[in-house]
């Protein structure tokens, strides 16, 4: 079967409602990728809409790219995380030489929040990965991107369909082409457009969706759904931004929270 990632969270560095914001969204990062498995792709303010995970009670599996609030926030608020008999795995990379769990517990903890991950009910399992790991039939392949503080880049596969996930990368920081040649041959890479082109910011982490359409043509892949937005940026501000993405790549597809896509 093809593979569907359902849009949950679309902006980066910090949630924004409002009526400007209502067509691609105003959730922080979060995507659920239908694949057979409750997968769940990084865990910002957009977790809490997440609706797919109830509807039974397989375990949940979320990949984290780095711990930077904006990925992580959702973590306070899931309801799974509440449920007796669930099953919930985390990963991500060690970093600064602490565990995946260690990094976690230091912010889900009071007098941050009134409760921690000791007082969750589900069965939590942390895991601090290298360079791949399984999940049942999917393949998960890890690199380090190029984002302060570090981050990962995820590859997801399986024998009929392969999923990239670039949130947090800078291409500008990338001089040999390392995520390029990662992502060979995706059918589908979700990319960071954190800018638009004119309003990079070098080192901070981050690029814009001409940089998405480069990548995507030298990795050979099929599509790049760009995501984790500036906050600050209007639909109307998005709106000619796509179309300015799409005369350039039709592939080229932004994303809006609501949004179900096809790998």
């Amino acid at each position: 079967m093809n593979w569907k990632i359902h849009v949950y969270g679309t902006r980066g560095s910090f949630p924004h409602p409002g009526n400007e914001y209502m067509d691609f969204g105003g959730n922080t990062s979060c995507f659920y990728l239908d694949c057979g498995h409750h997968l769940i792709l990084d865990a910002g303010s957009g977790l809490s809409s997440v609706k797919e995970i109830y509807r039974d009670s397989a375990p949940v599996h979320i990949l984290l790219s780095h711990v930077h609030m904006d990925h992580v926030i959702g973590l306070f608020q899931c309801r799974a995380f509440f449920e007796k008999k669930r099953e919930i795995h985390i990963y991500s990379k060690q970093r600064n030489g602490e565990s995946i769990e260690e990094q976690l517990r230091k912010i889900v903890t009071p007098p941050y929040w009134p409760v921690g991950f000791d007082d969750f009910k589900a069965n939590l399992f942390f895991h601090t990965i290298e360079d791949s790991f399984e999940i049942g039939h999917i393949h998960v392949s890890v690199a380090p991107s190029f984002h302060p503080d570090t981050s990962c880049v995820f590859r997801i596969e399986d024998a009929d369909n392969c999923t990239g996930y670039a949130l947090d990368y800078e291409a500008a920081m990338d001089q040999e082409g390392r995520i390029a040649s990662f992502l060979q041959n995706c059918d589908l890479i979700i990319f960071d457009g954190n800018y638009i082109p004119g309003d990079e910011v070098y080192g901070w982490g981050h690029s814009t969706w001409r940089d998405a359409i480069c990548i995507r043509k030298k990795s050979d892949s099929k599509k790049i759904l760009i995501s984790h937005y500036g906050y600050h940026y209007t639909d109307q501000m998005l709106k000619e931004q796509e179309l300015m993405a799409k005369a350039e790549d039709k592939h080229c597809i932004f994303a809006r929270e609501g949004m179900i896509i096809e790998s």
